[in-house]
C-alpha cells in the first residue's frame, strides 16, 4: 500500500514544520507528501519544499486544493491532513488495519491544550463521528483511491466539503476510526472562545444539512464572503 498524504495550506508557516517532521518516516517508507498551497502570503511554500515530495500552488479553496492534490497523487490511499495536525509515526500501520476492514476511515483526535474543557471537546468530537458518521478534515480523513474517484472527489463547496464527502461515503460503506489519536491544534477555540466556537461549528452543520445558502451562514451584512470567514476561523 502506498499512501499519498495531501496537505492543503494557507499561511501556515508558523506551525507547518511540526506537522511535516513526523511525516518524514512516511517518506522513508516509500509514501509521498503533497502540499497544495492556496497562494499563501507568508513563507509556507519555502518552509515546506524540502520536506515534501510535491508542492502545487492553486486558488485558495480547500475543496479545490484537495482535489488538485489527489490528481497529483500516485498512491492507492489518500490521507487528507490539516497543516496543524501532528500524526504518530505508526499511523500508517493503523490505517492499513482499518482499510483491511473498510474503504475509509479517520483518526480520533486529541487537542494540544491541557485544560479540562478541551478533554470534553475532543471526547465529544470522537463520539459524534462514531454515532453520526460525519467526519471533518481535522480528523485526518483517509480513503482508498478507487472510492475517492468513484464519488468524484470533493464537491466544490465554500465550506463543509469534508462533511459532505464523508456523508456521501457513509451511504456506501461505513468508515472506521483509528483510536491512536491525531494531535490537533486548539487555536480556533483559544482565539474565538470555546463556547462561541462550538456554537459556530454546530450552526454551520445545521445550515449545511438544512441547505441554507452559504452566503447566509455568517449573516448577510457581516460576512458576505464565506471564504473570508473560513480563513479567519478555520472552523472545520
Amino acid at each position: 500500500m502506498k499512501c499519498s498524504v495531501i496537505i492543503p495550506t494557507l499561511n501556515e508557516a508558523q506551525d507547518l514544520i511540526q506537522t511535516l517532521l513526523p511525516l518524514q518516516v512516511f517518506r522513508a517508507a516509500g509514501h509521498e507528501i503533497i502540499l497544495v498551497d492556496g497562494m499563501s502570503q507568508d513563507d509556507t511554500v519555502k518552509i515546506a519544499t524540502p520536506w515534501v515530495d510535491y508542492v502545487e500552488i492553486t486558488d485558495p479553496n480547500r475543496a479545490h486544493q484537495l482535489n488538485v492534490g489527489a490528481k497529483l497523487a500516485q498512491g492507492d490511499v489518500f490521507l487528507f491532513l490539516h497543516a496543524d495536525a501532528i500524526i504518530h509515526e505508526n499511523s500508517i500501520k493503523q490505517i492499513e488495519k482499518v482499510l483491511n476492514k473498510s474503504a475509509w476511515g479517520w483518526f480520533d483526535v486529541e487537542l494540544d491544550n491541557n485544560r479540562f474543557i478541551f478533554r470534553c471537546i475532543e471526547k465529544a468530537i470522537n463520539m459524534r463521528s462514531r454515532l453520526c458518521g460525519g467526519v471533518t478534515g481535522d480528523q485526518g480523513i483517509f480513503v482508498r483511491r478507487c472510492w475517492f474517484e468513484r464519488l468524484g472527489g470533493f464537491r466544490s463547496l465554500p465550506l463543509m466539503e469534508d462533511l459532505d464527502f464523508t456523508h456521501r461515503l457513509s451511504h456506501w460503506v461505513k468508515g472506521k476510526a483509528v483510536r491512536s489519536p491525531l494531535l490537533i491544534s486548539s487555536r480556533r477555540w483559544e482565539k474565538f472562545g470555546t463556547i462561541k466556537t462550538i456554537f459556530t461549528m454546530w450552526w454551520l452543520r445545521l445550515a449545511f444539512y438544512t441547505r441554507i445558502p452559504p452566503k447566509y451562514w455568517f449573516g448577510w451584512n457581516k460576512y458576505p464572503n464565506v471564504m473570508d470567514k473560513e480563513r479567519e476561523i478555520d472552523c472545520q
